[in-house]
């Protein structure tokens, strides 16, 4: 039985195009003479970030995230959300303030994740498949799009920024959530490169927001969480906990993770009305007649004998 086809909707005149799963995920049928193509990561290299969550400081960096991204997404509205990244983070749906939810999973090649030991039941939502770089969700139709560390693990990080600004409607909102590149959490890449969540790329938050602003976002909050280094020892963790009261007051950019709050930006027309005043003025300097006067008409004594 042959792969069911994913419908998408094009950006422009609503034609529905049909891709398969399979070549979706596959680009190497697709390099061209002379273009230099990215080496591939590891292979399941966004489904290790589940394993890395049920470790020591992976469980704390997912119980820290989750507490700021439920206040983040608390303080945004709207009638639809979209989710996109592992589904460790459906907890945060709790949280939400719209009237439907929507996760978007990445089509799985191989055994599907084990769930969090100690999680209670997700929150009512609905499941699609699809991949972050061709959203099947037609345009303008979202109000909240949720990117936890999407863009670490993807080939072209613009793709899924590009979508979101697709699918979101007017004023809408967008979370992103990654790992800093420049952090205590990001320096174990030169030591733990082929682990999770080090086999993907690190970016800032500075990086991020201007790709943001270049597709038309204003950035209406920015903040960051983790300060401690990811040890393994739950001793030595729970004796860093000061860390996490000092370090946004003294080194705040070098957090774990950090999180951008964006609001899709809408060109308005302002009307403007139209200066009568002026063209009458420019009529009488012209030598022309000017508009009859209104009113009773004043004579002088002379005039009525």
């Amino acid at each position: 039985m042959g792969h069911q086809p994913i419908l998408r909707w094009s950006g422009g005149n609503g034609r529905r195009e049909a891709c398969r799963t399979d070549d979706a995920l596959d680009f190497s049928s697709y390099t061209l003479p002379g273009i230099r193509v990215r080496p591939e990561r590891p292979s399941g290299a966004g489904r290790d970030l589940g394993d890395w969550h049920r470790s020591t400081p992976g469980s704390l960096v997912l119980d820290t995230e989750c507490r700021r991204l439920g206040l983040l997404l608390a303080n945004v509205f709207g009638y639809h959300l979209l989710l996109l990244g592992s589904d460790d983070y459906l907890s945060i749906l709790h949280f939400a303030r719209v009237q439907h939810c929507t996760r978007l999973e990445a089509p799985s090649l191989g055994a599907p994740a084990m769930p969090m030991p100690g999680a209670g039941a997700a929150p009512p939502h609905s499941t699609i498949k699809g991949v972050a770089g061709a959203m099947p969700v037609a345009s303008d139709s979202v109000d909240i799009v949720v990117l936890p560390h999407v863009l670490e693990f993807e080939r072209d990080p613009h793709g899924p920024l590009r979508e979101t600004e697709r699918v979101l409607v007017p004023e809408g909102h967008v979370i992103v959530a990654g790992y800093n590149a420049v952090g205590l959490l990001g320096a174990w890449n030169l030591v733990r490169r082929r682990e999770a969540p080090w086999n993907g790329r690190f970016y800032t938050a500075s990086r991020v927001r201007d790709w943001l602003s270049v597709l038309g976002f204003d950035t209406v909050a920015s903040e960051g969480c983790f300060f401690r280094p990811p040890l393994r020892s739950d001793r030595v963790m729970r004796s860093l906990r000061v860390f996490e009261t000092a370090g946004p007051r003294f080194w705040p950019r070098l957090c774990g993770t950090w999180f951008l709050v964006a609001r899709k930006r809408t060109a308005t027309l302002t009307p403007l009305r139209p200066r009568w005043r002026a063209r009458r003025k420019a009529i009488r300097e012209a030598g022309l007649a000017g508009p009859a006067m209104s009113g009773r008409c004043s004579c002088s004594a002379d005039d009525a004998a």
